[in-house]
C-alpha cells in the first residue's frame, strides 16, 4: 500500500487516483486514501486564500470609509463655506498724490 503525503503535487494525487481507479482488483476502498490527502490538501489551500480575501475586504472597507469621511467633509465645506473676515483694501497712491 503506498502513503500519500500533503506535500504531494495535485497531479501526483490525481494520478494516484486514477491508477487505484483503473486497479484490476475493483477494490474501490484503495481509492479513498489519495482522495482523503487531495481533500485535505485543497482545504490548507482555501483556507490560505480565505485569510488573503479576509485582509483584502478589511482594507476595502477601511479605504470606503476614508472616502466617505473625504466625501462628507467637502460636502458639509460646499454646502456651509467658512466665513472669511473681508480682506482689508489698500489703496494704492499715485505719484502725483505723493507730491503733495
Amino acid at each position: 500500500m503506498r502513503v500519500y503525503k500533503p506535500e504531494q503535487s495535485h497531479e501526483e494525487l490525481l494520478a494516484a487516483i486514477h491508477e487505484e481507479a483503473e486497479s484490476e482488483g475493483g477494490n474501490t476502498a484503495l481509492v479513498i486514501p489519495p482522495f482523503a490527502v487531495l481533500l485535505v490538501k485543497l482545504s490548507r489551500e482555501a483556507d490560505t486564500q480565505a485569510t488573503a480575501i479576509k485582509k483584502l475586504t478589511v482594507g476595502l472597507y477601511v479605504f470606503t470609509v476614508v472616502l466617505m469621511l473625504i466625501g462628507g467633509a467637502q460636502l458639509f465645506y460646499t454646502v456651509f463655506p467658512p466665513q472669511l473676515p473681508p480682506k482689508p483694501q489698500i489703496q494704492a497712491q499715485s505719484p502725483n498724490d505723493a507730491k503733495q
